[in-house]
């Protein structure tokens, strides 16, 4: 699995009596992560562009689960005892 790099950059000290350092810039590189920002509403979002097994796991077990219920609902329908 890729990690994203960042870079940390411009540290300031926000503490007056102790010092307490904070980054003010982040450049990362997003080769594994595309950046979604909505036209319509103010929420941004990454989305990875790699697929990994766990992600296929559940997928998996919820299509088994999907085409389980479809079938279930149609012999239900089709076979009713009335």
């Amino acid at each position: 699995m890729k990690h994203l790099n960042c870079q940390f950059t411009d540290p300031v000290n926000l503490g007056i009596e102790i010092e307490d350092w904070e980054f003010s810039k982040m450049e990362c590189d997003f080769d594994t992560l595309k950046f979604i920002k909505s036209d319509s509403t103010d929420s941004d979002f990454f989305l990875s562009k790699t697929i990994n097994y766990g992600d296929v796991l559940v997928i998996f077990f919820l299509s088994i689960f999907l085409i389980f219920m479809i079938v279930k609902t149609l012999w239900n329908f089709i076979f009713s005892k009335d």
